[in-house]
C-alpha cells in the first residue's frame, strides 16, 4: 500500500489536509527550534516578551494562552538557561516582571528567522492573492472554533 493510500481523501474529511499540514508545519518549527539550541515551549514567550518586555507572569500566561502551571514551568527553565531575568515590581513588592536578557533577545531574533523561513517553504508557489484567500478561510474557521469552544479553553482542566 503506498503512502498516499493512507491519506483520507477531502471527501472523506474535510479539514484533514488542513490538520497535516499543521503538523508538518509544527514538525518543521521543532526541528529549527531544536538547531536553534532552543525549546518549543520557549517560541510564544521569547516572542510576547520581545513585544512587551517586563510583564508579570500571570500576564504572560494570559497573553502566550499557556496555562499558569507550564509557565511557571517555562519561565524557570528559561531563568535557568539565561534566556529571561525576574525583576522586583517598583510599585507592589508582591509582583515580579519578567525580562528578556540580552541572550533571549539574541536566541528570539534567531527563531524569528526560522519562522520566517518555514513560512517561505510553506508559501512557496502561492500567489498573494491565493494567501489572502487562505487567511480569509482560516479566520472563519478559527471564529467558529473559538464560538464553539470558547476564549478560555487553553485554561481548563485536562487541556
Amino acid at each position: 500500500m503506498a503512502d498516499t493510500d493512507k491519506i483520507p481523501s477531502e471527501d472523506t474529511v474535510k479539514l484533514s489536509r488542513l490538520v497535516m499540514v499543521s503538523h508538518m508545519f509544527e514538525e518543521l518549527m521543532r526541528r529549527e527550534t531544536r538547531k536553534n539550541g532552543s525549546r518549543t515551549a520557549y517560541t510564544p514567550v521569547l516572542r510576547t516578551l520581545s513585544i512587551t518586555d517586563g510583564i508579570p507572569q500571570q500576564d504572560l500566561s494570559r497573553i502566550t494562552r499557556l496555562r499558569p502551571p507550564t509557565i511557571s514551568v517555562t519561565v524557570h527553565n528559561m531563568e535557568k538557561d539565561g534566556l529571561i531575568e525576574r525583576m522586583q515590581d517598583s510599585y507592589d513588592g508582591r509582583v515580579s516582571r519578567i525580562r528578556l536578557t540580552e541572550k533571549g533577545r539574541a536566541l528570539n531574533e534567531k527563531m524569528l528567522g526560522s519562522v520566517l523561513r518555514t513560512e517561505e517553504i510553506c508559501l512557496d508557489g502561492v500567489t498573494d492573492e491565493e494567501i489572502k484567500q487562505l487567511n480569509g478561510l482560516l479566520l472563519k474557521i478559527y471564529k467558529n472554533l473559538l464560538e464553539e469552544v470558547g476564549a478560555d479553553f487553553f485554561y481548563e482542566e485536562g487541556n
